[in-house]
């Protein structure tokens, strides 16, 4: 089994519904289920599997951490997956890297304080943060990834230093320069 596909209306996949599943590369689970918990023997997750979904999470593994709705990496480098309601985010510290999809349709989010920590913003980490309003990328972030901010239309600042030489495809596609005057400024 390479893929495990659920339909809409699924509620309950019960433990070890994968043990022995050495083959199973990807799961398919429909919002209609309302609580996962990922157990100790996983220990990768990337790309924000829980983008939308609203439903219960509990972390058994030792290769992640759970904290007040955001899912990170064991050491807290990466963010994986942000998963509140708030208005105002304070990327902790200790987080290099934000992850692709990272805050994938977080549409209650106007403003993200990103510390000097941080180097990359990975690919569509904000894509489809809709109240998002300004966004200041510290001088230690070297590269954007693509869509990092599709569909951002409520952006109306941005602010970008010389320290990133890389911005990809899409970065800031879809609306975010289009309905207001958006200053883009270097703070060298």
């Amino acid at each position: 089994m390479i893929v495990a596909d659920f339909r809409e209306g699924t509620k309950v996949i019960c433990d070890r519904a994968f043990s022995w599943c050495t083959s199973l590369a990807s799961i398919n689970i429909p919002d209609s289920v309302t609580s996962i918990n990922i157990p100790e023997s996983v220990i990768k997750m990337e790309g924000n599997p829980f983008a939308g979904w609203k439903g219960s999470l509990s972390i058994e593994s030792k290769s992640f951490i759970y904290d007040n709705n955001v899912l990170f990496n064991a050491d807290k480098t990466i963010i994986i997956a942000y998963r509140a309601d708030d208005e105002l985010y304070n990327i902790p510290d200790s987080v290099t890297s934000i992850g692709d999809w990272a805050f994938n349709r977080c549409k209650s989010l106007t403003c993200i304080n990103i510390p000097d920590s941080v180097t990359s913003i990975g690919s569509s980490a904000f894509d489809g943060c809709e109240s998002l309003t300004c966004i200041n990328i510290p001088d230690s972030v070297t590269s954007i990834g693509s869509s990092a901010f599709y569909g951002c239309k409520s952006l109306t600042c941005i602010y970008i230093s010389d320290s990133v030489t890389s911005i990809e495809d899409s970065a800031f596609s879809i609306s975010v320069f289009r309905d207001s005057e958006t200053t883009m400024n270097n703070k060298n």
